[in-house]
């Protein structure tokens, strides 16, 4: 997997080919590794640290690493993906891959995660996107029949505050999921 994520001072950290994190300026330039991470992830810039995730033995560790590479932190394990961060860096936001699905509040600091909301529909099918005022989180999901939403939930946990319909593939193929797979769109 490839990711790029731009932290402080316009710095890039990215993945690469070879399975690990590299620092460089963004034209590319002053490349060097960044930690002594393998495997990693969903790489999210969160304040004065990095989060992102590393694949281990079949499981999912969220780690927040200051932007120099140094005092990797493990926050959370398990089946767990679309890792967002609040404005201010103090919390990271994310799903638990299995079902139900719910989304969880971390503190970058360490402690015990906090259920914020249920997933709703069939599925969260996407990294969680917080506002830039830290107050409401999205996410999109689709449901049964065929349909692409975004819900938009508060970021500090309750009853979602909107559903916005996605227009796309689900609509232009006549609402079957493998129109397109199949060439009859």
């Amino acid at each position: 997997m490839l990711d790029v994520a731009e932290v402080a001072d316009g710095k890039l950290v990215s993945t690469t080919g070879d399975s690990r994190l590299w620092l460089m300026n963004s034209d590319g330039s002053q490349r060097e590794p960044f930690g002594d991470t393998h495997e990693a992830g969903w790489l999210t810039p969160c304040g004065h640290f990095l989060i992102y995730a590393v694949y281990d033995a079949g499981e999912i560790t969220l780690t927040r690493v200051n932007l120099d590479g140094s005092h990797s932190t493990k926050l959370v394990s398990g089946d767990l993906y679309a890792p967002a961060c609040s404005p201010d860096g103090k919390f990271v936001f994310y799903v638990n891959g299995h079902q139900p699905q719910k989304i969880w509040q971390k503190s970058t600091d360490g402690g015990t995660s906090v259920e914020i909301a249920a997933g709703m529909g069939d599925g969260i099918t996407g990294r969680l996107d917080i506002s830039p005022d830290g107050t409401l989180l999205a996410y999109p999901f689709d449901e049964y029949p065929p349909a692409w939403k975004i819900a938009v939930i508060p970021a500090r946990g309750g009853p979602h505050i909107k559903t916005l319909k996605c227009p796309g593939e689900y609509e232009h193929c006549g609402g079957h999921p493998m129109a397109r797979v199949y060439n009859t769109c």
